[in-house]
């Protein structure tokens, strides 16, 4: 199996906002396509979209996937083949091992206009019984020059 670096190289991703790796190989007018790597140490932080995003586990560990949303407060899954996270919900992911890469797809195509990263503290005051995991993604160390 490559390596990280292997594979950071080999699908030319570059850091992303909101932390991991990641390069948009697909766009249409239908909707859009990113591989998106994250390593051992690595989270995307909370941050939601309009659309529906479908994720596509194609290497590695397990991801784990947190969400909150109004309609549930605290949800989390492991993913290890697609699973799909609701528009507007707030969601967060991390590697459960050394990586991860994924594809991710939404649809309609991916605006960075239509894309929020959250605040800590006012993620923290909406969704006060998630403190701790919420804390959790805010102590990664590599999101910590992020935000």
């Amino acid at each position: 199996m490559p390596s990280q670096e292997e594979l950071i190289a080999q699908f030319e991703l570059q850091p992303h906002p909101e932390g991991g790796w990641f390069r948009e190989f697909y766009r249409s007018e239908s909707a859009t396509s990113i591989y998106y790597l994250l390593r051992a140490g690595e989270a995307s932080w909370f941050h939601r979209l309009k659309q529906d995003e479908i994720w596509h586990h194609l290497k590695g560990d397990p991801v784990e996937i947190v969400m909150l949303s109004e309609a549930r407060p605290l949800h989390s899954v492991l993913s290890v083949g697609a699973f799909v996270v609701p528009g507007g919900t707030w969601f967060a992911a991390r590697p459960l091992g050394e990586f991860a890469l994924c594809s991710c797809t939404v649809s309609p195509p991916f605006r960075y206009e239509e894309w929020e990263m959250a605040n800590a503290v006012e993620l923290q005051s909406a969704y006060p019984v998630c403190q701790a995991v919420i804390q959790q993604f805010e102590g990664i160390e590599s999101l910590k020059t992020k935000l």
